[in-house]
């Protein structure tokens, strides 16, 4: 969190939408933030305390010195995908998590002083698996020498079993490779999304709140106050 003291004026609030969401279960009871309106509660108080810090306090007067709230996140992804590994359809845009995010942003909207600042989500890639698996996996290439010896076989040739004789060293090694690819779950890959638009709302918004002197204190990234 960033502020500025101020002595008189107007005081806005930045909030960086995906990250005060991100964090507001690590600072109130689980029980505080379970729907939209109990979430919204939440970052009213905070405002207020912010606000209540810069002006020695004020009561329900503390909006007086609030100029506004501006609140940044980003639409829900609303395309559709098949996911390699559940093999089933995704729709993002109504998965849970759109559907609790549209209805956050309704509740912000119907705040006084609030103002909804939206980017978007849009694919940056297709599927792909997590770094941290991605260096197990590229670690087992060595795995794989045991492999060399085999050839294949013949095209006429298709019910001839192959034998390959392996050392115990070599035995274990594959099976350490089978094991962490079969590990793999839905969880072990993710979809490319990409957040746009948010970080060019908030620096346009500093700028125009600075160079029209709109207010005297600017609180950017509220996450710290109980």
């Amino acid at each position: 969190m960033g502020t500025e003291y101020m002595s008189s004026g107007y005081i806005a609030i930045l909030i960086d939408g995906g990250f005060f969401l991100k964090r507001l279960p690590r600072l109130v009871a689980p029980s505080r933030c379970e729907s939209p309106e109990k979430i919204v509660t939440c970052l009213r108080h905070m405002c207020r305390r912010h606000v209540e810090m810069l002006t020695t306090g004020q009561g329900p007067r503390w909006r007086q010195h609030l100029y506004r709230i501006f609140f940044y996140d980003a639409e829900p992804f609303d395309g559709k995908a098949h996911h390699p590994i559940d093999n089933r359809p995704i729709d993002f845009g109504k998965s849970e998590v759109a559907r609790e995010r549209h209805a956050l942003f309704e509740q912000l909207r119907k705040e006084r002083k609030l103002a909804l600042r939206l980017g978007k989500v849009t694919r940056d890639h297709n599927w792909a698996i997590d770094p941290s698996l991605t260096k197990k996996l590229l670690r087992t290439r060595e795995y794989i020498k045991a492999l060399d010896q085999l050839t294949a076989p013949a095209e006429d040739d298709q019910d001839t079993p192959i034998s390959l004789q392996l050392t115990p060293a070599q035995a274990r090694n594959l099976i350490a490779l089978r094991d962490l690819w079969r590990s793999l779950d839905g969880k072990s890959i993710k979809y490319g999304l990409r957040q746009k638009g948010v970080d060019i709302r908030i620096g346009l918004d500093i700028t125009t709140l600075t160079l029209k002197k709109q207010v005297d204190t600017i609180i950017f990234a509220l996450i710290c106050i109980h």
